[in-house]
């Protein structure tokens, strides 16, 4: 039998219940939580009724308390680096944090020490944070993350409500609004195309203003300002939608392809074909971000100046 001390040791999320009328655990549990979310408290957490550990097959009797509390997992360690990060949002369930472009979201090779979750370490130290909504590497702005497995769950769960929106920068005249409704699917690895047997994805341009740069070797482009919104979340699907349109993304190397498309190549009017200078990668931004909390089930938004973010990528010459 664990007493109670033994519970209050216990680290993570604590939820208590009074048991209203004989019945199995495991019944319990599937009336109130997901599959995901009762594998997350038997892999990771433990369950107590009053005060003994019991397991989903225990019968519960009426007047009981049930505690479960669902504790972190200590693999979950990264080592702390100062990678730029900064905390926009925090509260003891989630942040929003916002990430520099050039830094990985997730620790994959060949970042394993120095991404996201390194940089959180660095500002948290002891904290575990799970990534909630990714960014591609080059692309900056504000992430959601969540603080405990608790959270990470519902928000995955509810990730339908979550609202992301985007400033960027992009080749040619954009006319506003463009709704973009074209499936994606994997190409050659890193790679994505539109494909009619890809998944379903849409973006939606609902702001578009002119943009020129200063310097004669430059002067010459058209390019957009763009405010954008996306309703699903394919890898690249801004880059790829936008070059799909004929509108790549400045400094989108992976997708500027003018010798393969000739929309593309018709909107950069310049005979050398050469592209603008930016610090690397192309001129993304999440400043927006809009998501319902796990536990008080109210909405939260948050924003930043996109536009002020992708200036200061670009060499000073060519603002």
């Amino acid at each position: 039998m664990l007493g109670k001390d033994k519970i209050q040791r216990k680290n993570g999320r604590e939820t208590t219940f009074a048991i209203e009328k004989d019945c199995l655990l495991r019944d319990f549990l599937r009336q109130r939580y997901s599959g995901r979310r009762i594998h997350f408290l038997r892999q990771g957490g433990c369950m107590f009724a009053d005060g003994e550990e019991v397991t989903v097959n225990a019968r519960l009797k009426a007047g009981q308390k049930l505690t479960l509390i669902f504790t972190e997992n200590e693999e979950f360690a990264y080592a702390p680096k100062d990678l730029g990060i900064k905390i926009v949002y925090e509260d003891e369930d989630v942040a929003v944090v916002f990430k520099p472009a050039g830094v990985a979201s997730m620790p994959v090779a060949p970042y394993f020490d120095e991404n996201l979750l390194n940089g959180l370490a660095f500002l948290r130290p002891g904290t575990v944070f799970r990534v909630v909504t990714r960014l591609d590497k080059y692309t900056s702005g504000l992430v959601l993350v969540a603080k405990n497995a608790l959270s990470h769950s519902l928000l995955n769960e509810n990730s339908d409500k979550t609202r992301k929106y985007y400033t960027a920068l992009a080749y040619g005249n954009v006319s506003a609004p463009l709704e973009i409704n074209a499936p994606i699917k994997s190409s050659d690895g890193k790679k994505r195309i539109v494909g009619e047997d890809g998944k379903n994805a849409k973006t939606l341009v609902f702001e578009s203003s002119p943009f020129s740069f200063s310097g004669e070797k430059i002067s010459s482009y058209n390019c957009s300002l763009l405010k954008i919104r996306t309703f699903t979340g394919r890898t690249h699907q801004i880059r790829v939608h936008l070059a799909f349109a004929g509108h790549p993304l400045v400094g989108d190397e992976l997708y500027f392809s003018p010798e393969l498309n000739s929309k593309i190549q018709a909107c950069v009017q310049t005979q050398s074909g050469a592209r603008i200078p930016t610090d690397g990668g192309q001129l993304l931004c999440c400043s927006g971000i809009a998501f319902v909390h796990p536990t008080t089930g109210k909405e939260l938004s948050f924003e930043i100046d996109g536009k002020e973010e992708l200036l200061k990528r670009l060499p000073s010459a060519v603002k």
